[in-house]
């Protein structure tokens, strides 16, 4: 070695094979026992005698460099990936033999006996092999008298041709760098290799003692770590682990938190990572950089959650997240059912979830809104329901408010409705009398939904309501039946959706005249759930004042509302002598279905002989303002309790000459503020005191 050599470590790969480890770290700077894939390498070459050292950088450039300059060795950051040997041509000098090092591999090899054997053969490529007992995602080696005469890239076990394989550990002579071209994409393997085969050059294998690990993927990684730490935890000295936490066989970066009974084995959990309280992260999960799990969250085996991901408490997380917040349980939120994982609420979810519902109802009925991503979960979740021994009914494309209807109309134990909403899929489940499921049926599904397991049952059937059966002919009737005479009635309908020109058809098949000239406009949301009245003249009433007019106006005794229904409404109609029953489960139609009280409406201007417009001035007074707080979930319970003692009431209510507004502990968002009062002006003024005091530091410790 009379000139001696140089090192070249080539550290620019993206490593999306180790993902989601290296979203927020290049490979080459992961640890294993404290120690970087990169400080290894610099490590070995100086040992080795390299007279200098260059690392190459592309990938996360910035990082490399700063640990090159730690290490203090030369860096050099190509602008755009040139291969493994392109890259080895920009860093070396041209005039001396290179060693070249992968900078995301993992030895123990003696690389000093290694150069020695190149020099010695005047050999102008050396290869260092070792041997694998899974060569099929390397490169096999087939060689003869020390000398390779031809590689196997990662070839199948019916083309493995033995049991060595390459290390990613070459030397070279300035012969052998001629032949890269400068400035473009050149790798060893598929490049280089075969020039020199075709050139006659010999590659020499030399034949490498010890350990060889290439971290290509999370798991590879891990066994690593275990294997130099002897299968003891990898933590580093900068997390902050609660003492009654369990970790066994897994590696655990620098700034995590782990709280107290939680439990981990045999996962990688990175840098900066919050996890809760009494969470379970199986075998197989890596955790990207920064991500926060909730307390209570249990993770699937081998899940992944990418770097800055989110989990509500108390979730189960059954599939990878790519990003963002994942909603681990079916019942994400108070008002509904349903949920994204990563963005994407998928058909495997979708058919859990339909098994899940199977075990608390036995017929089952699924509509969608009209697209085909919508109809795809819905057909998922109907599998899914039948295959847990439900019957299913089919009921085609509508709107959420067709669903309520459909629910108690063909006595359906549950009405699943699937409607995409850009980056999500939102499913909303509905009980028999159109209420959206709640109590000991939630819970249940939940838990079977958690579980994952369906019962053992025969296949459940399913059926299709078509002609004079199907939803919109039977909703339909439903609206003519409401309706009855409308003769001299006008009313205009400005909106246009299915809702609005289904109650079109029916108001004027009815004898109702509908003409933009009339004195008053109902429009519908898309939903086919709200109405609202305006008024020539400008005025607006809302779906909650129509509806309470019109239930006090009813020949029922007891009227049945929704929890959370506004108390301004109730009082309303308690006023005419109802019996208001506010939590119960067999809403009148006129609820669950704004065309439904729509139709009533026009009934009763039919009957007292008046027009929309001096009806109108019949209803109740007041305004409803609602809006969704964030709030840290961990205090959210305690928060709540402080609000009822300083309110000096039983429940979150804050009461004044202006209104009232209630905070209501939504999950997992928050606090969902609903501020009633005689005015607009009022209402928003009750809602400003809300998030100035869910905003307020709350005097609750954190735990």
């Amino acid at each position: 070695m009379e000139n001696g050599f140089e090192c070249v470590i080539l550290a620019g790969g993206k490593g999306e094979r180790l993902r989601p480890v290296t979203q927020t770290r290049p490979k080459p700077l992961c640890k294993v026992a404290g120690v970087s894939c990169l400080e290894r390498c610099v490590r070995a070459a100086r040992a080795a005698g390299a007279a200098k050292i260059t690392v190459s950088a592309c990938y996360m450039a910035a990082e490399v460099e700063k640990e090159c300059a730690r290490l203090g060795v030369s860096c050099v950051a190509d602008e755009k990936p040139l291969g493994t040997a392109g890259a080895c041509r920009e860093c070396a000098g041209g005039d001396r033999h290179v060693l070249v090092l992968s900078g995301d591999g993992w030895f123990d090899f003696d690389l000093k006996n290694a150069a020695e054997s190149h020099f010695e053969r005047s050999s102008d490529c050396t290869v260092a092999l070792t041997e694998c007992d899974s060569p099929t995602s390397y490169g096999c080696a087939v060689v003869k008298d020390g000398v390779i005469t031809r590689f196997v890239e990662k070839p199948s076990w019916s083309h493995v041709c033995g049991s060595e394989v390459n290390t990613g550990i070459y030397l070279l002579s300035p012969r052998a760098l001629a032949l890269i071209p400068p400035g473009v994409q050149y790798d060893f393997a598929s490049d280089l290799f075969p020039a020199l085969f075709d050139c006659g050059v010999p590659i020499h294998a030399y034949k490498a003692e010890g350990f060889w690990c290439d971290i290509g993927d999370a798991e590879a990684y891990l066994e690593c770590c275990m294997h130099v730490t002897g299968g003891r935890n990898d933590i580093s000295p900068e997390a902050k682990i609660a003492k009654s936490a369990k970790i066994t066989r897994s590696v655990i970066m620098e700034n995590a938190f782990i709280g107290a009974g939680t439990v981990i084995d045999g996962a990688v959990i990175c840098e900066n990572c919050r996890i809760g309280k009494n969470c379970l992260v199986p075998p197989g999960c890596v955790l990207g950089g920064g991500c926060a799990v909730g307390d209570g969250t249990a993770l699937e085996r081998g899940v992944r959650l990418g770097a800055g991901s989110i989990t509500e408490p108390d979730s189960y997380i059954k599939k990878d997240v790519k990003t963002g917040v994942a909603k681990g349980k079916l019942f994400d939120t108070d008002d509904g059912a349903g949920g994204a994982y990563g963005g994407s609420f998928s058909p495997s979810v979708s058919l859990d979830a339909g098994a899940a519902c199977a075990c608390a109802a036995k017929r089952i009925g699924v509509m969608w809104a009209e697209d085909a991503r919508s109809e795809l979960m819905a057909r998922s979740f109907a599998c899914g329901a039948r295959f847990g021994g439900a019957s299913v009914v089919s009921l085609g494309p509508g709107c959420e408010g067709l669903a309520a209807f459909c629910s108690r109309e063909y006595s359906l134990d549950i009405c699943a409705f699937f409607e995409y909403t850009g980056p999500e899929v939102r499913l909303v489940l509905r009980g028999r009398g159109g209420a959206l499921v709640a109590g000991a049926t939630k819970s249940k599904i939940e838990r079977a939904f958690r579980a994952g397991t369906p019962r053992e049952s025969a296949p459940g059937g399913e059926e299709t309501p078509y002609g004079s059966f199907s939803p919109v002919c039977r909703f339909s009737a439903l609206l003519a039946h409401l309706c009855g005479d409308l003769t001299g009635v006008k009313v205009n309908l400005p909106s246009f959706n299915q809702t609005s020109s289904l109650f079109k058809t029916v108001c004027v098949s009815a004898g109702a005249k509908v003409a933009q000239s009339a004195p008053a406009a109902l429009s519908f949301r898309l939903d086919g759930l709200g109405i609202m009245l305006t008024t020539r003249d400008g005025r607006t009433f809302s779906g909650w004042q129509i509806s309470a007019y019109v239930l006090a106006h009813s020949a029922e005794d007891i009227v049945m509302l929704p929890e959370g229904a506004p108390r301004s409404a109730a009082d309303f109609i308690s006023a005419f002598g109802k019996k208001v029953v506010t939590d119960g489960k067999n809403l009148p139609v006129t609820v669950v279905c704004a065309a439904a009280a729509g139709a009533e409406l026009l009934a009763l201007c039919a009957s007292q002989g008046r027009d929309l417009a001096d009806i109108a001035n019949d209803f109740p007074v007041f305004t409803v303002r609602t809006e969704t707080l964030d709030f840290p979930a961990r205090r959210k319970a305690a928060f709540t309790g402080e609000l009822c003692r300083e309110f000096g009431c039983d429940e979150p209510v804050y009461t004044d000459k202006r209104g009232t507004v209630r905070f209501i502990p939504d999950s997992p968002r928050g606090f969902r503020i609903v501020a009633e009062a005689a005015s607009g002006e009022f209402a928003d003024e009750l809602c400003e005191f809300a998030r100035r005091r869910v905003s307020s530091p709350p005097r609750v410790q954190d735990p």
